[in-house]
């Protein structure tokens, strides 16, 4: 139950940061409103990381919720802007199939760290790795 409500709250929390967030890509630029929410989203992974207890993962789900709310208009804007007709729907595509591919190998390398640190070392691990890395993949959209 507590994680079917934790999806729903993300949900809703998504909702009105979409409007907002496409009017901010439009009237402050796509580019800064994308990199700005990405280091945003990326430094969110610490609370995750470092979460005492459930109700942090709470806020740190709501806060990532927020900020893709805000980024994904700007996201999806740059990729239509820099994409032409011809190719669009597929580049489209391919942003929403290439990061599942890694989905596919992520449940069992994080289940095989699990087995050999333990859940909360491993979920530590896991959560500030994806902070480095959301943290590189910002400052390449900045660049």
């Amino acid at each position: 139950m507590d994680i079917g409500l934790t999806f729903a709250l993300g949900t809703v929390t998504r909702i009105v940061p979409s409007l907002f967030g496409g009017y901010l890509a439009d009237a402050l630029g796509r580019k800064k409103i994308l990199y700005t929410v990405s280091f945003l989203t990326a430094v969110n992974q610490l609370i995750f990381a470092f979460a005492p207890d459930y109700r942090y993962i709470y806020v740190a789900f709501a806060l990532d919720s927020l900020f893709g709310g805000f980024r994904d208009p700007a996201f999806i804007s740059i990729m239509a802007d820099s994409t032409t007709p011809e190719n669009r729907a597929l580049s489209l595509a391919l942003r929403q199939v290439v990061p599942s591919l890694f989905g596919i190998i992520s449940p069992y390398t994080i289940g095989l760290v699990i087995d050999a640190k333990g859940l909360l070392p491993a979920m530590r691990l896991a959560y500030s790795f994806t902070f480095v890395m959301a943290s590189v993949s910002s400052f390449l959209r900045y660049r």
